[in-house]
């Protein structure tokens, strides 16, 4: 899922305001509100205490618990 085309054309199009849905580890997806977002990544809350994700997989980059854009146990999931 996170390497398909039309995966990757629903991250690009997601924009501030928008609602996401993150998936921890098959858990209830978590509903939150983008804040920001630059060339690499989709901020949800405070840049600095929120979460970020990475603009081409969706998943979560954690540089505390070493998640980044390849391996991660949260990402972005299509909305319901």
């Amino acid at each position: 899922m996170f390497n398909s085309e039309e995966f990757k054309k629903y991250l690009q199009n997601i924009q501030i305001k928008d609602t996401v849905h993150r998936s921890l580890g098959g858990s209830k997806p978590m509903t939150l509100k983008v804040t920001e977002i630059d060339e690499n990544f989709i901020y949800c809350g405070p840049k600095d205490i929120g979460w970020k994700f990475c603009k081409d997989t969706g998943l979560e980059v954690d540089e505390f618990l070493k998640w980044g854009p390849e391996r991660s146990g949260s990402w972005l999931t299509y909305p319901n």
